[in-house]
């Protein structure tokens, strides 16, 4: 009896020794795991339910690491986003531009776009602005794509027109089938002239406020989005301007909801625009923005807001 309990106290004494060791590396990696070292997993040396605790705890560290590299990627694509959007005005006498873009997700489908090139009577402001349906890295990626696209075509001194017409025949054929499509909207300047043309293809209008008061003035155009009938012939139009903004954005401004349901709307953005028309364009988007965070009292953004700002003397 003496041997027997004498067994019996060795044999206990070892399980929970090797039960402690167990809790030990088993607590050691989760608090690894907790400070974000995620290169060490709980080594398995039994074949009870300690061994299948360290068998969900290396499974749950393999998904850590490989979420950590999701978000890494996530982060490289909106640093590569962000540095294609302009960060600086373009040089034309007589113009002041500024645009500004907020992804409801780490990358967006929104995008615009300003640059002065070349025109038949002087150098002209282009700027450009759409949206891709969807939201994420998939929208991230078309919107590059039409983005280059256009920029590609705008300075080949291209009519606006037969930019639209090219890029939406390019993009159709990215996107066909897909059920994916682009809203865009593309505007020339030339201060010489004072003659603005555009092309709108499926986008909401542009909107001149004049300096000198009066009426806004809405820059629409009637045609269907781009990538949908790669044949759908794009139409320009043009008008004479004076001095004055002109405004351009997408729907994330104007239908982002309150708390009540309702949505912030044109009317608000056109009220902010002319409560602050002598201010820069940097601080007129600046006040949009807050006007939009206010109205949806700090809620998450549903979709991606854009927004152009542009002073014409």
């Amino acid at each position: 009896m003496g041997i027997l309990l004498a067994l019996t106290l060795v044999l206990v004494y070892s399980y929970a020794r090797n039960l402690k060791m167990l809790f030990r590396n088993q607590t050691t990696v989760l608090e690894m795991v907790s400070r974000g070292q995620l290169d060490t997993k709980v080594p398995v040396v039994t074949n009870d339910e300690f061994a299948v605790i360290a068998g969900y705890t290396n499974t749950m560290i393999d998904r850590l690491i490989e979420r950590e590299r999701m978000v890494h990627g996530l982060e490289l694509a909106r640093q590569i986003q962000a540095n294609l959007l302009p960060s600086t005005s373009p040089f034309l006498p007589g113009v002041q531009i500024y645009g500004a873009s907020v992804f409801c997700e780490e990358t967006g489908g929104d995008f615009y776009d300003f640059m002065v090139r070349d025109g038949l009577h002087g150098p002209e402001l282009v700027i450009l602005i759409g949206d891709v349906t969807g939201h994420g890295v998939g929208a991230a990626l078309l919107m590059a794509s039409i983005r280059a696209y256009m920029k590609a075509l705008l300075l080949q001194r291209l009519d606006l027109s037969e930019v639209m017409n090219r890029t939406n025949a390019l993009i159709h054929a990215d996107v066909d089938d897909s059920g994916n499509f682009v809203t865009a909207f593309v505007l020339s300047y030339c201060p010489l002239t004072r003659r603005a043309a555009w092309v709108g293809a499926g986008h909401d209008p542009a909107w001149f406020v004049p300096s000198a008061g009066g009426p806004v003035r809405t820059f629409a155009g009637r045609d269907i989005p781009l990538g949908v009938d790669p044949k759908w012939p794009y139409t320009k139009y043009s008008e004479p301007l004076a001095g004055g903004l002109l405004v351009m954005g997408t729907d994330g401004i104007w239908e982002s909801l309150g708390r009540d349901g309702e949505m912030f709307g044109k009317d608000r953005l056109l009220q902010v625009v002319r409560g602050s028309v002598q201010e820069p364009p940097q601080d007129i988007a600046a006040r949009i923005f807050e006007a939009v965070e206010k109205f949806t009292s700090g809620g998450r953004v549903e979709d991606d807001r854009t927004v152009v700002i542009a002073r014409l003397a």
